[in-house]
């Protein structure tokens, strides 16, 4: 494919964002009255999405830019992506009709800047404008994230059809440790009709693993396997794509999960040594950094999964 050589976005190795993600972010912080406060390096916390109103505004604030730059960098980086493994991400936002479902999706930064990149190699005719109606399930505990999420999708709105993308949100309040209401969203997401077996689904996470290695394993492990498993015999493709852990636990815990689990169809890409998982790792630049030399890097962990009838 050679996206990286033809998306112009990457520029004497150095990735710059999508200029739809950047005007969109902009937009919304501005509407709120907080662009001015705006932190390249914002204190880590284990908080996730934000709870509340004024930490939902911190983390759009400052993790957005961040977050997308993780997704556009896997959107365009095919040189460093086994090359199957890219296409068939590609073929799920081609053309027809996909299901995503955006788990942990917070103000949506991580879809939303899939779609931007999609919508920029449209645009620059590297990706062919192929009619793609997009309907996005974002799943959150955060209310007010989730609200910034809508008001992101409609102020975007006017851009996509120039590239013949279509886009909807349905957003659903939902804590992702309770697996019985989590249950019932899945239910909700995907019904049990003829209908839901014939659909493809791509079911995205994006940085959970800020809530620490301990907070994920008691609290959220449990309902991943159970994402999993409620996906396996659906056309689903599952991305997740997380800032690199220490002592790589992520990626542990991916290989202790799927790579010894045969109860359900699965085809998983992107093996790296004896642990699943892709690395990427591209040098960025702050859109809102006035310093030439002031660069970031996007160094991140991907495991994509393909279940059901995307085998």
């Amino acid at each position: 494919m050679q996206i990286s050589n033809k998306c112009r976005l990457i520029e004497n190795g150095l990735m710059k964002i999508a200029d739809l993600t950047v005007k969109s972010h902009k937009e919304i912080c501005c509407q709120e009255g907080i662009f001015d406060n705006y932190d390249p390096n914002p204190k880590k916390d284990s908080s996730v999405g934000g709870s509340g109103v004024e930490l939902a505004q911190d983390h759009l604030l400052n993790r957005f830019i961040n977050s997308a730059a993780r997704t556009q960098a896997f959107a365009i980086c095919d040189d460093q992506i086994d090359t199957s493994l890219y296409v068939d991400f590609l073929s799920h936002f081609d053309s027809g009709e996909v299901h995503v479902i955006d788990v942990a999706a917070g103000h949506g930064a991580g879809l939303i800047s899939i779609v931007n990149t999609i919508h920029h190699l449209r645009d620059i005719q590297v990706l062919a404008k192929s009619a793609l109606n997009i309907f996005v399930h974002a799943i959150d505990y955060s209310e007010e994230s989730l609200e910034f999420y809508r008001r992101i999708i409609q102020n975007l709105s006017s851009d996509y059809p120039k590239s013949a993308i279509s886009i909807s949100l349905k957003v659903y309040v939902t804590d992702l440790t309770d697996i019985e209401a989590l249950n019932n969203t899945i239910d909700e997401i995907i019904p049990n009709n003829e209908a839901a077996k014939t659909k493809n689904y791509f079911m995205l996470c994006s940085a959970i693993t800020g809530v620490t290695k301990e907070n994920f394993m008691s609290e959220f492990s449990d309902s991943f396997k159970f994402l999993a498993a409620r996906l396996s015999n659906k056309t689903c493709i599952f991305l997740w794509i997380e800032p690199k852990t220490k002592k790589n636990w992520i990626s542990k815990y991916w290989t202790s999960v799927w790579q010894r689990t045969t109860t359900f169809r699965r085809k998983i890409l992107g093996i790296k040594n004896k642990e699943l998982g892709s690395a990427i790792k591209v040098k960025w630049k702050d859109p809102y950094s006035k310093e030439d030399d002031d660069s970031l890097w996007v160094d991140a962990d991907v495991l994509m999964i393909k279940f059901g009838n995307s085998q």
